[in-house]
């Protein structure tokens, strides 16, 4: 771009706007000269439409050199879930909220989904979904057929609310600062977890460009819900942990303290404590348990666990023979703590750890319950579960040789 003749002491301030035709897989790159020939006032007429040779030799003063990095606007991916009611009575529907947004994202988002876990035992309200975004839009009938077919409500479910799909469009984009959910109702069935659910999602997306948007694979949760069920009896739960914070081959104790409450007439058959836990948390060694206020109820109980969707579920018997020949009133009043011993697995190749790297300890304690005269018995949550929030972090930790008086990066894994 050639420049009119500047006088001393004068100034030009100039705009220059670029339409970015790259990819977007990288940054872009402008370089700024400022070159002039007044050494003998001979006019100078360099070729414009061609890039600056900063070795011509007509040019006799090379002044400013700018370089201008043009970054790709960074595409990110949130939601959440969320239930209008947490507390699930038999057959009576609710309502359900999907949502993916791009509040914090920089540049626009494509092909937004959430990939679903629905819980066993919820069944869609046929004709119930529908989708709140500008323009109120209409979903689409492959939507509407998806929720219809989700299969048998006697296990969890896979239903990915792709937002391309329920709008019925190729390559929906969601515009920077935007906001799109899909609402759904069901009912609860025989089939429900009576010991308490939660919806589940993990998110997908793209840039405009197609690569990965910030917050692809990290995962939501709605609040639990939890089954209305009348009990005569319930469990009074507390926990602690000696830290919440993990890295690989951490070590920590859950301390567990249950105790019943309410009426006595009933035997203890069934109960159990029910452990939630990250699956990256396993069971390091033997659990104890012992009472202060019951004679003969002390010992250990050894178990792993079962592990499924990144939760290791352990379930451990209450001492019901001794709790009885105590003759407290069937445990009445009375305490009885657990200790268990955890320790943190090599989890920084799990995509899912690093993603989401904050977790739950949930205990309860749970009897074989019906959720209505028609619905055989499973486990039931018999009082409130408490919750405790744990962060697992993993850095690469790999043996490195450093020299003395030379810095040391640790690389972080988790990046969620």
């Amino acid at each position: 771009m050639k420049l009119p003749i500047l006088e001393a002491g004068k100034g030009l301030n100039y705009t220059l706007n670029f339409k970015n035709a790259s990819d977007g897989s990288r940054d872009e790159v402008l370089q700024v000269y400022l070159a002039s020939r007044f050494k003998d006032g001979s006019p100078w007429s360099p070729d414009i439409s061609q890039p600056l040779d900063i070795s011509d030799s007509n040019i006799s003063h090379l002044g400013m050199n700018a370089k201008i990095t043009i970054l790709p606007p960074k595409a990110t991916i949130a939601g959440s879930i969320s239930v209008n009611n947490p507390v699930l009575t038999y057959q009576s529907p609710y309502e359900a909220t999907f949502s993916l947004n791009s509040l914090a994202s920089q540049g626009e988002v494509m092909n937004p989904k959430m990939h679903l876990k629905i819980p066993a035992g919820q069944a869609y309200v046929e004709g119930s979904a529908s989708l709140v975004y500008t323009g109120n839009p209409t979903l689409s009938s492959a939507t509407e057929n998806a929720l219809k077919n989700l299969g048998s409500l006697a296990s969890e479910r896979d239903f990915t609310f792709d937002v391309s799909e329920a709008m019925g469009v190729t390559d929906f984009i969601l515009p920077k600062g935007a906001t799109i959910s899909l609402k759904a109702s069901f009912t609860p069935e025989c089939e429900t977890e009576l010991t308490g659910i939660r919806y589940k999602g993990e998110l997908d997306a793209t840039n405009i460009y197609g690569q990965a948007a910030a917050g692809k694979g990290r995962s939501y949760t709605s609040d639990k819900m939890y089954a209305n069920i009348s009990n005569t009896y319930t469990f009074n739960t507390t926990s602690s942990l000696t830290t919440n914070a993990y890295m690989e081959g951490g070590e920590g104790t859950l301390t567990v303290t249950i105790s019943r409450q309410g009426s006595s007439a009933e035997e203890l058959s069934t109960e159990k404590v029910q452990i939630l836990l990250p699956s990256a948390l396993e069971i390091n060694g033997t659990i104890s348990y012992s009472s202060s206020d019951m004679t003969g109820v002390s010992g250990s109980y050894t178990t792993t666990g079962t592990v499924d969707n990144n939760v290791r579920t352990v379930l451990i018997p209450l001492p019901y023979a001794a709790i009885k020949a105590d003759g407290s009133h069937n445990g009445l009043g009375k305490t009885i703590t657990y200790t268990i011993p955890v320790k943190a697995a090599a989890f920084g190749t799990d995509a899912y750890f690093t993603q989401n790297p904050v977790g739950k300890v949930e205990a309860q304690v749970t009897s074989d319950k019906s959720f209505d005269a028609s619905c055989p018995p499973r486990p039931a949550t018999i009082g409130e579960a408490t919750v405790i929030n744990v962060f697992l972090f993993a850095y690469d930790a790999g043996d490195k040789k450093v020299t003395a008086g030379t810095d040391y990066d640790v690389t972080a894994l988790t990046t969620g």
